[in-house]
């Protein structure tokens, strides 16, 4: 038997593989290149009690995968709970948006969490190119060009928008304008959210790069101790 357990004492990031496929992986492998600081893994199953205390992490990076459901109820609730608290969240996953917004989707309990803890608002299943690019000068994807592979049937990243005034897009479909990915800051939580799984690139260093700059920019500032 296999299993993970994470403690509270001295662990300052959390991933959660909400894939259900082992991609949480990509983010912890990315982590070993250059995190300083404690991280533990837990499958998504970890979060699905209701009222779990994640006050205690840094921040959690969220694998989504492919999942389906994208979100189960109580996993929602506790990450609003965590970000209400001042937390700090990565998250990466395929049609997250279209499984929360589309008809027949099993995540529609979720708009408002998209809404106002993603900070974005969504527009459509496919965006119309499978070549993604980051912005010029943004201090995650900064012109990193973003080629999206067929491990899925349907590779179709979601097309959203930025929904409030905390929020800043960061990846762009081909040369734009139409948006994939975003970042909020909203004076108490920091959000980093891609609308691709990290396991769609290739070339996993574009998926360190990523993983690198986000975790630096949601933690900025942030002293983590060691005991």
């Amino acid at each position: 038997i296999t299993f993970n357990v994470v403690t509270n004492t001295g662990v300052h990031l959390l991933v959660v593989d909400a894939s259900e496929e082992g991609y949480g992986s990509i983010i912890s492998n990315s982590l070993d290149g250059f995190y300083e600081g404690r991280y533990g893994v837990v499958s998504r199953a970890a979060l699905q009690p209701a009222g779990i205390d994640l006050s205690y992490f840094t921040m959690i990076a969220w694998a989504g995968g492919n999942s389906n459901p994208a979100f189960y109820s109580e996993e929602v609730e506790n990450l609003q709970d965590y970000l209400d608290g001042g937390g700090n969240l990565l998250l990466a996953a395929h049609n997250l948006g279209s499984d929360i917004f589309e008809a027949g989707g099993q995540s529609q309990f979720a708009q408002s969490f998209f809404n106002n803890y993603l900070h974005s608002s969504y527009i459509a299943d496919f965006g119309g190119s499978y070549i993604l690019t980051g912005f010029a000068g943004d201090p995650i994807t900064d012109g990193t060009v973003i080629p999206l592979n067929s491990v899925y049937a349907t590779r179709s990243p979601d097309e959203i928008s930025v929904f409030d005034a905390f929020t800043t897009p960061i990846v762009q479909f081909g040369t734009g304008p139409k948006i994939n990915s975003v970042r909020a800051d909203n004076g108490n939580h920091k959000v980093v959210y891609f609308g691709f799984a990290l396991e769609q690139f290739n070339d996993l260093t574009i998926a360190d790069t990523l993983v690198k700059r986000s975790v630096q920019w949601l933690t900025e500032g942030i002293v983590l101790d060691n005991p």
